[in-house]
């Protein structure tokens, strides 16, 4: 695990989610059941947490297949 991740409080997090990606910058892209129901979700790197996530689309088919989302990406 990386320093940036080896926390207590991130390490509980981190057991409850699936990683999908980063942008190769400070955002991580993540799947799981957040603030907003079960989802995609974007959050930054030090803010780990779904208390500052953003849910991105309901499913990964939305996102990846159907593009849903995909405007809130590009919009950061």
């Amino acid at each position: 695990m990386q320093n940036e991740f080896a926390h207590p409080m991130k390490e509980n997090f981190i057991s409850k989610v699936w990683f999908i990606g980063d942008d190769l910058g400070d955002m991580v892209y993540l799947y799981g059941f957040g603030n907003d129901g079960f989802g995609v979700y974007f959050v930054e790197a030090g803010s780990l947490g779904f208390e500052y996530a953003y849910k991105i689309a309901d499913t990964l088919t939305d996102f990846l297949v159907n593009g849903i989302g995909i405007d809130v990406i590009t919009a950061l």
